[in-house]
């Protein structure tokens, strides 16, 4: 009974140990980080809400309660960032504790989507002599296309046009044109801009003056997507006298660089050349502005537009960019390179640096062929004594700018099957055992071998065995380590099936003559490249052999 107490005692000591011990092992070296996503007006949970956790750009969803979890994260700083449709999106900075979880919730804010516009000018002054005047909507908002409309025009201008669409962070001219034979008196009118409900009041006022002409020709100035440079005529056809013209200040229409000359003299009948040029670096966008030629008391809008073109992208481009197949005969081939839009420095490598293939040159600058014409060649060159199997690969790739281009390259020769490299062990020297072949049909493997009897007399019952028999048996292994216990198996007039499950077949084996066998694999993995097939063999009731295995060690497989 004592030494039952005893042992009882050392059992939960060396329980308690144990537990111990495995106690101090599972404390986590991991983190979490979970939370709720919920709307910040109403509280509510945001149902599909996405949530990012970085460095490692983990992310996930929301379920129907707005919950989110991040598991077993690595312990320091990270950043969580929530996203959902019609909120501004939000993060937060969380410290990741090893073997806590840490509670991160964000409350997001509903987008605030405004629909405004603003007009460049809130009133025009025609005074005594001009008869055009503009000024522009600009959509300032956020919540799509602005469309408007003019109202309370009066019988004496023309308003053009009534009305149109502008697109957020667009602008739309309006041109105010007076019918100057309908001002007999000072005038003043206010028209009305509807834009989403709301009225924006342009103030005009006209004053009647003295009639003469000046023309600008043309009317207006437009630069296309291209042009910097556009010139237009003033001509003083009716004014008596020397007529003073000039520009008024342009200087806030940054990418009008100059017009020149910007002012001089006219006598009547006479006319001057302006040159007006612009600097399209800084427009991202088809914009306008007005310039103001000012002839005595007359003042003449001339509206200046100019298309937003984007510049394409400077790149390499490599011709053929597809595969290059040399073939079992080709010698070499010649990729084109061609640079657009600018000009490039490039460097040229073959992948793995094969010895059956080289480059005229690996490095080398591409002028833009946009503007020269010109091209750059590179050359590749086989050698196939070089190559050390029928069929071989690179990749031919070129590094220009960002850009890094990749043309794959194959070769072939006429297939040499080699099993120089194999190992042949006869179960008795006076068996002679030779490899004849060793090749894949589809995904199987067949190999062919003979055995020609040198010496053993005529023997009635040559016994070729399984792998299932428990004496001699057949052995099969890749060079992957698979075995193969279920081959198909001929020798003479003999023959096995796919997973025969007896020990042996036999037949004649007669003196002199070769005789053939083979033996065929099934679902061979593609990436076998050899196998070694050991047979196991006897004599029944008569000669005896040395051994009892015929082994053919690292046969390779060709196609």
């Amino acid at each position: 009974m004592k030494s039952l107490n005893i042992f009882a005692i050392f059992s939960c000591l060396l329980g308690g140990l144990l537990f111990a011990g495995c106690s101090e092992d599972e404390v986590s070296t991991f983190g979490s980080v979970y939370g709720i996503v919920s709307d910040s007006e109403t509280g509510e949970a945001l149902r599909n809400a996405q949530v990012v956790l970085s460095p490692g750009n983990l992310s996930t969803v929301t379920g129907v309660d707005g919950h989110y979890e991040f598991k077993d994260l690595d312990a320091g700083q990270a950043k969580v960032q929530v996203s959902s449709n019609g909120y501004v999106t939000d993060s937060r900075q969380v410290t990741i504790v090893p073997g806590l979880a840490v509670q991160c919730d964000v409350s997001l804010k509903k987008e605030v989507k405004e629909a405004r516009i603003k007009l460049s000018s809130t009133s025009l002054d025609f005074g005594s002599e001009q008869s055009s005047l503009s000024f522009s909507i600009q959509n300032v908002g956020n919540a799509g296309t602005v469309k408007w409309q003019i109202m309370d025009a009066p019988d004496w201008m023309t308003v053009s046009p009534l009305k149109g669409e502008t697109a957020v962070g667009k602008s739309s001219a309006v041109v105010v044109t007076l019918n100057r034979n309908l001002v007999k008196k000072d005038e003043a009118a206010t028209i009305r801009v509807i834009a989403d409900g709301e009225s924006f009041p342009v103030d005009i006022t006209a004053k009647a003056g003295t009639n003469f002409s000046f023309s600008i020709t043309p009317e207006n100035l437009s630069f296309g997507s291209v042009e910097t440079i556009r010139k237009m005529t003033l001509c003083n056809e009716t004014y008596n006298g020397t007529l003073q013209w000039k520009i008024q200040d342009y200087s806030s229409v940054k990418w009008i660089s100059s017009v020149h000359p910007s002012s001089g003299s006219l006598s009547k009948g006479e006319s001057a050349e302006v040159t007006v040029t612009i600097d399209r670096s800084g427009i991202t966008q088809k914009t306008s502005a007005t310039i103001y030629v000012q002839a005595a008391s007359k003042v003449i809008p001339v509206i200046v537009t100019c298309d937003y073109s984007e510049k394409p992208k400077a790149y390499v481009e490599v011709s053929p960019s597809g595969p290059i197949d040399f073939g079992k005969e080709q010698g070499s081939a010649t990729v084109t390179l061609k640079a657009h839009y600018g000009s490039f420095a490039y460097t040229a490598e073959l992948e793995g640096n094969p010895a059956w293939v080289s480059l005229d040159k690996t490095s080398g600058t591409l002028e833009d062929y946009e503007t020269s014409g010109k091209t750059g060649t590179l050359t590749l060159t086989v050698d196939r004594t070089k190559m050390t199997s029928n069929e071989e690969a690179s990749t031919l790739i070129v590094r220009a700018g960002e850009s890094v281009l990749r043309v794959a390259l194959k070769i072939s020769r006429e297939q040499v099957e080699d099993y120089s490299s194999a190992t042949v062990i006869t179960c008795d020297s006076r068996v002679v055992a030779k490899i004849v072949s060793c090749k894949w049909s589809g995904s199987s493997v067949v190999f062919n071998y003979t055995l020609t009897n040198n010496g053993l007399g005529d023997v009635n019952d040559f016994r070729i065995c399984y792998p299932q028999n428990n004496s001699h048996p057949t052995t099969i292994f890749d060079d992957k380590g698979n075995e193969y216990i279920y081959p198909y198996m001929t020798f003479r007039d003999q023959k096995s099936e796919y997973g025969n499950l007896s020990s042996f077949f036999g037949t004649k084996f007669p003196e002199g003559p070769e005789c053939k066998g083979s033996i065929t694999l099934k679902n061979v993995p593609s990436d076998v490249k050899s196998v070694t097939y050991t047979i196991g063999v006897y004599v029944y009731n008569g000669v005896r052999l040395d051994g009892d295995k015929i082994s053919f060690k690292n046969v390779p497989v060709f196609k």
